[in-house]
């Protein structure tokens, strides 16, 4: 059995090499023709990739179509030659394999997987064909080579990083009824091939588009099938030598010496590395043995992460497993087209929810405005009776007394203070006269000396930040806030955006400005009514930094509550003299923004007993149900 498989490989080794001299042989034919008419320099401009062929005048008009044809094979030829002369043969058994196979969507970038460059690929046992004038023919393999779509097309190498495009030049053996070869064909075929997935319906309709738009083509009857069938055979074939891990020999085939009907004597012998095998015999021998087997075919593992590379992987598989993997990679697109339907409406719901919000905050607000007008018109009717009650009355000519009194105090403090004012503007005046002129006051001098003092002005609450940390350093200054230390390291996940960036700085100085007021009604000893809470503060009729009250809200839901792993990722650090444990709920939020990833600014309002506000939490929209 040994010595009988041994024989066969001999044979189809001791075929691919007669090939490879029949192609020299007739290359030579070509060559000798084409230096005839002095045409020989364009073949080596048009393998280094000159735009435009253009066969010379000089040539006659009979014979210029066919000098073309030779300059472009000989070509393509020259481009295999000076890349080592790499031949590929594909075993019978698995050409016979290839031909049947299926494949789904393939990579666009598949063909860079190429083992070797510019190969000429081979079938030792040649595949009978009828070409579109009806003759019998013998497709014997191809040559491949890359082409340049801003070079119009123009030839290049396959491992050209500017290739876009793959040239397969298939050689057919025109044989007579008794299968001798009476001449060679040459079809070129352009199969593009851009960066996007495709099939190999979407690759054999792009190439016969090409191969209509050829220079100088002309199209027979018949020619759009025999494209066709050329361009499948081949696909197939480079899709196997471009699979992972396909059945291609490390090392050369030992070659008899031969003699060639070549005269190059001087040529290089060619670089013959057998391809399938051991794979083909033993796929056939599969088949054979089981009857459950079905096509082979190209299966395409698509990476979870995009920048990583798919593989595809060629192998033969169950029939009724690939039926259930094709139905269910049919339900998981079905199911994937629901999702995107799914979020695109929670989208449409999620931004009718804040336009809502939005309303409602409006409709408080009037509702909270016109309560507030209602209690100061109840205030003022009552004052005005009982002041109309009073008029006239002992206790009114008192309580005028008393106001009158209270005034002519006001006056003389502040008849004081401008006196004490004049003192000091008296002085400064002096100061500035004693001054070197160097010294000079000028409203930038001032500014200066402000900014080297650390003085800041109005204007330099509206701070413009660069980073995150960089505004989370400025949060941890404003009085009355406390940061969490892991609150830079959170805002990190966030893009950095400069709107994002102030909006979160509005709301910070909101905070803290909110804690101060409130320590300052206080201290006063007013009602505290207006900045009882946040809420109210931002309500209350107070000149201070404020936010949109729609972008605030003060809990979480019920159902976020009642989720312990919810629950925690709300339970932020607190100093301990708030909570012992050093961690409390942070509820209360505020929106920075409703575009993905949604930021929120998580807080807790500890003024009440310990005059600070919390910040726990600056990044992501934290987890729902």
């Amino acid at each position: 059995m040994g010595a009988r498989v041994a024989s066969v490989e001999l044979g189809l080794n001791q075929r691919a090499s007669a090939v490879v001299e029949q192609l020299a042989w007739w290359m030579a034919g070509q060559e000798k023709a084409v230096r005839d008419v002095g045409c020989w320099p364009l073949v080596r401009d048009v393998a280094e990739g000159a735009p435009g062929l253009t066969v010379p005048p000089s040539v006659p008009e009979q014979w210029r179509q066919a000098i073309y044809n030779s300059i472009m094979a000989l070509a393509v030829n020259r481009i295999w030659s000076m890349s080592k002369r790499t031949v590929l043969p594909i075993h019978p058994f698995l050409v016979d394999e290839l031909e049947d196979s299926t494949s789904g969507e393939l990579p666009g970038p598949i063909f860079d997987r190429l083992p070797r460059p510019n190969p000429l690929v081979l079938f030792p046992q040649a595949l009978p064909v009828t070409t579109p004038d009806g003759h019998r023919g013998e497709l014997l393999g191809f040559f491949v080579y890359g082409r340049r779509a801003e070079t119009q097309g123009q030839f290049c190498s396959t491992d050209d990083p500017g290739r876009d495009a793959l040239g397969i030049m298939a050689a057919t053996s025109l044989v007579d009824e008794r299968g001798n070869e009476k001449d060679m064909d040459l079809t070129r075929l352009t199969v593009p091939i851009g960066r996007e997935r495709f099939t190999i319906e979407d690759a054999t309709e792009n190439t016969l588009k090409a191969f209509g738009a050829e220079p100088a083509m002309v199209l027979m009857s018949g020619a759009m099938h025999w494209v066709s069938t050329l361009t499948r055979a081949a696909l197939h074939a480079l899709l196997y030598l471009c699979s992972d891990e396909p059945d291609i020999a490390t090392r050369p085939a030992p070659q008899r010496r031969t003699t060639s009907r070549s005269k190059d004597k001087a040529s290089k012998p060619p670089q013959i590395y057998n391809t399938g095998w051991e794979l083909g015999p033993a796929l056939r021998e599969a088949r054979r043995n089981s009857n459950d087997v079905g096509p082979a075919t190209f299966r395409t593992v698509w990476a979870a992460e995009s920048a990583a590379e798919p593989k595809l992987i060629f192998h033969h598989a169950d029939q009724q497993l690939d039926d259930h993997l094709a139905s269910t990679a049919a339900e998981l697109a079905e199911l994937r087209q629901a999702l995107q339907e799914a979020r695109r409406t929670a989208e449409t719901l999620r931004a009718r929810a804040i336009d809502l919000e939005t309303q409602i905050t409006v409709q408080q607000d009037t509702i909270a405005s016109l309560r507030a007008s209602r209690v100061r018109l109840v205030g003022s009717t009552l004052r005005y009776r009982a002041e109309a009650a009073a008029i006239g009355s002992p206790q009114h000519l008192e309580s005028l007394q008393e106001q009158l009194r209270r005034r002519d105090e006001d006056l003389a403090d502040a008849r004081g203070t401008v006196e004490d004012l004049t003192t000091q503007l008296q002085q400064a005046r002096q100061e500035l006269d004693q001054r070197p002129a160097r010294y000079e006051w000028s409203p930038q001098n001032e500014l200066d000396r402000d900014v080297a003092t650390g003085a800041s002005t109005e204007d330099d609450q509206d701070l413009a930040f660069s980073s995150w940390p960089q505004l989370c350093k400025a949060a941890a200054d404003l009085p009355h806030l406390w940061c969490s230390p892991e609150l830079a390291e959170l805002a990190a996940q966030l893009p950095v955006r400069r709107d994002w960036l102030a909006t979160t700085w509005r709301a910070l100085r909101a905070l803290s400005a909110y804690a101060a007021t409130k320590e300052a009604t206080r201290a006063a000893g007013r009602p505290l009514t207006p900045v009882r809470n946040f809420p109210a503060y931002l309500q209350a009729d107070i000149n201070e930094p404020k936010i949109s009250a729609a972008q605030l809200a003060t809990r979480e839901s019920e159902t976020v509550l009642n989720n312990p792993r919810l629950r925690s990722l709300r339970e932020r650090p607190v100093p301990t003299d708030i909570d012992a444990a050093g961690v409390a709920l942070h509820l209360a939020h505020i929106r920075i923004s409703q575009t993905a990833p949604y930021p929120r600014l998580h807080f807790l309002d500890a003024t009440d007993k310990v005059g600070l506000i919390c910040v726990g939490y600056l990044g992501p929209h934290l987890l729902t149900p």
